[in-house]
């Protein structure tokens, strides 16, 4: 038989320490409060235990995940652990809708910079064990891919304030961000990533769904998780003209050319993509570059935080994309 798994409530009177057998639905996500002191109570062993138990749930998506645009689509930029705008960003949509009703899309950079940066992770893991055909866990720079790792990468030192045997939990974690998703197509509608389009697919010509992944793996996803857009050609200059070095010193700037190439090649109207700490949610490229950042505070400057929430069973959804960023 399958393990017994304890109920929000039981949890909030038996106290955290106390569950046996605690599973990723178990965690109490409707309360902000509730969730952070289950989380501030695991055990090494519990927290290793989610985290594999959210490796395995992610690991059925693959590396590219695709949605129908059936419903209203909340899209998250970085976290990097700032739990507290967040829940202020669904407490502005809805909490109970998007908790139950709207589908979930999450970009990556849940962890590293952050006070709560365990919390980050398990929560998104959480919600997707809870729905996982409708909230999508992408993988960010920051659940770096080996040999890309970004400075600082802080989250080991946070896990190791935290348990005596920290490597055992970093571990788990590492599954975790083996098994996230790179890539989210929301059929005909958005293609998703943390940084942007692999610019060495679209220069040698792809077609279609190959244009969102492929080999070489190593250099395709350095630019996924790095890059960021930038006014390096036009918008009628080809694929191979539209790119450039990047500041960041791994991936590249890709232009509107580029945009232009993967949006006709793949059938979608918007690039979403997280990344860079703009003010919530900005725009690029003639508005079909959509850029998200749901974190406020240092090291970063932006003043604002938000989500982008197109209800894609409005015909008219793409007519005005800056209409859907909900911003605090």
């Amino acid at each position: 038989m399958p393990p017994s798994s304890a109920s929000d409530e039981e949890i909030t009177a038996r106290g955290p320490l106390e569950v046996i057998n605690l599973r990723l639905k178990d965690l109490p996500v409707d309360d902000l409060a509730s969730f952070a002191e289950v989380v501030a109570s695991l055990s090494e062993q519990e927290a290793e235990e989610l985290l594999l138990e959210g490796a395995e749930v992610l690991s059925k998506d693959g590396k590219v995940v695709s949605s129908q645009p059936d419903a209203r689509t909340v899209f998250h930029g970085d976290l990097h652990g700032d739990i507290v705008t967040l829940y202020d960003v669904w407490e502005l949509l809805g909490l109970k809708n998007v908790l139950s009703s709207y589908k979930l899309v999450f970009l990556g950079d849940y962890v590293d910079r952050g006070p709560k940066q365990l919390e980050a992770l398990l929560l998104v893991l959480v919600l997707k064990a809870k729905r996982p055909s409708e909230v999508f866990v992408l993988r960010g720079n920051h659940e770096p891919f080996p040999g890309l790792e970004p400075l600082p990468h802080d989250f080991p030192q946070h896990l190791a304030q935290r348990f005596r045997d920290w490597k055992r939990v970093y571990g788990a974690a590492k599954k975790v961000f083996d098994a996230m998703p790179l890539s989210l197509l929301v059929e005909g509608a958005v293609v998703a990533y943390h940084g942007g389009p692999a610019t060495v697919l679209l220069r040698r010509g792809c077609k279609g769904v190959s244009c969102i992944y492929g080999d070489p793996e190593r250099e395709v996803v350095e630019e996924i998780l790095w890059n960021d857009p930038a006014n390096v050609c036009g918008w009628d200059d080809g694929p191979e003209e539209c790119w450039s070095p990047s500041p960041r010193g791994r991936g590249v700037l890709w232009g509107p050319g580029a945009t232009r190439y993967l949006l006709n090649a793949v059938g979608v109207k918007y690039i979403v993509r997280a990344n860079t700490p703009v003010d919530g949610v900005a725009f690029y490229h003639g508005g079909k570059v959509v850029s998200v950042f749901t974190r406020k505070g240092t090291p970063f400057f932006n003043k604002r935080a938000g989500v982008w929430a197109p209800d894609f069973l409005d015909s008219g959804w793409h007519a005005m994309p800056s209409s859907w960023a909900v911003v605090v």
